[in-house]
């Protein structure tokens, strides 16, 4: 165990970089950092077969290693935040499964000192086939965050380099600052198993929603924009013909007025939508095909000239907020002999409630 400690009122800048130990083959697992006197200092740590460093962290951590190194931390009110340092070689050694007390684990991901390239060494410590197993049940709520930029060279050799996969009903947060360098991106080890929700949180870039659908069935939460790649459309279709549902929604803390900003979706090609959609905005110059009555709230000129198309016995709500501009003129179809119906209203959308209640906020940190 290494035990730091730090005079109290000494606060070294952001990104200060310590080598506390220097050897030639430093062998072993570092897994936690106790702050014995607890000094307001937020601090993380990385190593390899010659150095350990000590970082002070900040609004743009800077770590020196090229390896990509996963810490896992200690537990305090049931939440468990990692880190994962994206480098060129390597492949999350130090990973250890939270026990049955972590409620919520965050994940974050920073990058190396030096330039991100193509991971050239494939490691894995979880188990000796490079295996990892999926997360306990007990894990309600996984956020990610930080810069995972790089990261798609690592799982590039293979899903079992990735992440590990939730939980069945696990709600996954995206909250990242940078997106990955290319999309698509296998994010998880294998496909989410049934009743995962996936949340683009307010402020988070797009996390390339293709690759993270719930497949097994579950909703998409949108609160930032997102732009889905071409396929999108097919991976819908494909979770109801499995027998799965996947509604999409705005998330619960984006204001109606926001929706065309912050709970927009872009598309790349004509697209159905098999599930409803609710409160969210459409921009992209493709035709878009409702199979399960829905309401968009202020979508562009793009999409509505490019047509929305009602399935029979469904029904479109087209809002626009109060202060839009006005709703441009929209190319709408229905089934021909349906009962299909559009309306136009001004007056805001409810959002249904979420069971169970999302949690809004990340900030558990000490």
């Amino acid at each position: 165990m290494l035990k730091v400690y730090i005079e109290p009122g000494s606060y070294p800048s952001d990104g200060t970089i310590y080598r506390i130990v220097r050897g030639d083959a430093i062998t072993g697992l570092f897994r936690s950092i106790v702050n014995v006197n607890m000094a307001d200092v937020a601090l993380s740590y990385s190593y390899d077969a010659s150095n350990y460093y000590l970082t002070v962290m900040g609004g743009v951590p800077y770590v020196p290693p090229t390896a990509t190194v996963y810490n896992p931390g200690l537990i305090s009110n049931g939440s468990r935040h990692d880190a994962i340092v994206v480098g060129n070689a390597g492949g999350f050694e130090g990973f250890t499964v939270p026990d049955s007390s972590c409620k919520t684990l965050h994940i974050t991901f920073m990058q190396s000192g030096t330039n991100v390239e193509q991971n050239y060494l494939l490691t894995n410590a979880y188990t000796g086939s490079g295996d990892m197993p999926y997360l306990p049940h007990t894990i309600k709520d996984l956020w990610l965050d930080g810069d995972p930029t790089g990261f798609d060279t690592l799982v590039e050799g293979g899903r079992q380099f990735a992440l590990p996969t939730p939980a069945a009903h696990t709600t996954i947060h995206f909250l990242l600052t940078r997106a990955p360098a290319t999309s698509p991106l296998t994010w998880f080890q294998g496909d989410l198993p049934a009743g995962c929700r996936l949340v683009v949180e307010p402020g988070s870039v797009d996390p390339y929603i293709n690759t993270v659908l719930p497949l097994n069935g579950g909703r998409i939460i949108i609160g930032a924009p997102v732009a889905p790649a071409i396929g999108f459309s097919s991976l819908l279709a494909g979770i109801q013909t499995a027998g799965y549902h996947c509604p999409i929604q705005r998330h619960p803390s984006v204001p109606v007025g926001e929706a065309s900003s912050k709970a927009l979706i872009t598309l790349a090609e004509t697209t159905t939508f098999p599930d409803p959609v609710s409160g969210i905005s459409l921009a992209g110059a493709y035709a878009t095909s409702f199979n399960a009555t829905s309401d968009l709230v202020d979508p562009d000129a793009y999409s509505v000239e490019a047509g929305f198309t009602v399935g029979e016995g469904n029904i479109l709500t087209i809002f626009r907020s109060r202060g839009h501009a006005p709703l441009p003129a929209i190319s709408s179809y229905l089934v021909p002999g349906g009962t299909s119906n559009i309306v136009i209203a001004l007056n805001a959308v409810a959002l249904p409630k979420l069971s169970p209640p999302l949690l809004l906020s990340s900030c558990e940190c000490d």
